[in-house]
């Protein structure tokens, strides 16, 4: 087919969506007969599907060149945005969807301005709310400079650009692929549905990411490529094993990635969701379903889970101590990764209902139930609770010291938890807040209970003696 004649075909099918979308909504609104109403919406799903098949013919068409100028059109898609004026000058880089075979997500590169030989990656996930890739992607060069201010580093950072959920439903639907999934930007489960197809755009997005980094990491063309951009000569080499970093939603995110990768990482710093971290260790890890558990890790992704490589990983945990400030506590937790308002952007809820019931509803009572997991496995795993603190990103020095191997956190974590609530405890009842301190405490809360009930009875009683005694008189 001619290319003039595809874009005419697009362009009727075009209308024929949005004439079968406009029929769909009438018959919806008049309570149309429902066999009817299903033929048609599986009529738009063909037609959705046969016009996303005839687009991508379309691209190829447009991107058609002879071999000698395939590394000039690589060229052009990585940019280089800014050099920074921090204290150590980092160049910013963006890599373009496509660039590389098979990944169709952008990524933003910061590499140092005298970077060593065989420097180790740091993967970061953001928390970025752009509507599209172009967007997070704008949003992540604009504020990566002040980032990297903070930071007492010289090592390369990649922050892949993962899609919003409006973003990934809509590509899917124009795939003609019908499913709805949780938030991909948390590899959701749903992402990994067996539906999903490896020619779609965002099929395994894990994936898409591991090959980010080997690419980067082995790849000399690219690498030639990337220096080119920022007019350097000297060859560039990384570490096997890179570092990872995520800060409340990012940071769940960055744990389930190490779930499906274990091989990748050998550090991982995380903040600020500490009562939704995957437990993958002995009969817990079984019972549950990703991204709690492992019990249908193969079904999902088609391999076994590496126990001894995620037990490589050293994981450094940070919390605040206030974390579970009833306000932040709601409206981050209870709306979201629990039943709530907002749906499971974080898991299924059966699937959080299940966690719950296994390592405790409090906030502290799950992370440090969680963490004794880790503890009973002999997993390398760290923790720092922040005074005064409840949802804030890590100090900058702390993380460059982490980054750096320079310090790292208290090796203990569920004694640290325990200490950290036995301070509140004593606090709350210095302060006379031991109403605070019975509703926080379980043992106490059914001490008190039969206390009160007891206290009632005597009353009771009292008042019936004294009821007696003033008839008998």
């Amino acid at each position: 087919m001619m290319k003039e004649e595809l874009i005419e075909k697009i362009e009727l099918f075009q209308q024929l969506i949005q004439d079968s979308q406009k029929k769909i909504r009438l018959m919806e609104m008049n309570d149309s007969d429902r066999h009817q109403l299903e033929e048609e919406k599986q009529n738009l799903l063909k037609l959705q599907k046969e016009l996303y098949e005839m687009e991508k013919e379309l691209q190829l068409m447009n991107e058609e060149k002879d071999e000698e100028s395939i590394d000039e059109n690589t060229q052009e898609k990585i940019k280089m945005i800014k050099t920074t004026d921090s204290r150590n000058q980092f160049d910013i880089l963006r890599i373009e969807p496509g660039t590389i075979e098979g990944i169709n997500i952008p990524f933003v590169v910061a590499l140092p301005e005298k970077m060593p030989a065989n420097s180790k990656i740091t993967v970061v996930f953001n928390n970025e709310k752009g509507t599209s890739l172009n967007e997070s992607a704008q949003n992540i060069e604009d504020e990566l400079p002040e980032v990297l201010s903070g930071l007492e580093i010289n090592s390369p950072m990649v922050v892949p650009i993962l899609p919003s959920k409006t973003e990934f439903d809509e590509t899917l639907k124009k795939e003609g692929i019908d499913i709805e999934v949780g938030d991909p930007k948390q590899f959701a489960r749903e992402c990994f549905d067996s539906k999903i197809p490896k020619e779609s755009t965002f099929y395994r997005l894990d994936e898409q990411v591991k090959n980010m980094l080997e690419e980067i990491k082995n790849n000399k063309t690219l690498q030639q490529n990337i220096q080119n951009a920022r007019n350097k000569t000297e060859d560039l080499s990384f570490d096997e094993k890179a570092v990872g970093f995520g800060h409340s939603g990012a940071g769940a995110a960055m744990l389930r990635f190490s779930l499906i990768q274990p091989e990748l990482f050998d550090k991982l710093v995380i903040g600020g969701n500490g009562d939704i971290i995957p437990t993958p260790f002995g009969e817990n890890g079984q019972k549950l379903e990703y991204p709690f558990g492992i019990k249908d890790y193969n079904e999902l992704f088609g391999k076994d889970f590496s126990t001894e490589d995620f037990k490589n990983i050293n994981f450094q945990f940070y919390i605040g101590d206030r974390e579970d400030d009833k306000e932040v506590y709601d409206t981050i937790r209870d709306n979201n990764y629990l039943p709530g308002k907002t749906g499971p952007t974080f898991a299924p809820q059966d699937l959080a209902e299940k966690y719950k019931n296994m390592y405790g509803n409090q906030f502290f009572e799950r992370f440090q139930n969680a963490l004794k997991q880790y503890e009973q496995a002999d997993a390398n795993i760290g923790l720092k609770i922040y005074e005064n603190d409840c949802h804030s990103v890590i100090t900058p020095e702390d993380l460059g010291k982490i980054l750096n191997d320079e310090e790292y956190f208290e090796q203990n974590p569920s004694k640290t938890i325990e200490e950290m609530l036995s301070k509140r405890r004593t606090k709350q009842n210095d302060g006379k807040n031991g109403l605070y301190d019975c509703l926080d405490d379980k043992n106490i809360r059914e001490s008190s209970i039969k206390e009160t009930t007891n206290m009632v009875k005597e009353e009771i009683l009292k008042n019936d003696r004294e009821k007696t005694n003033e008839e008998q008189k």
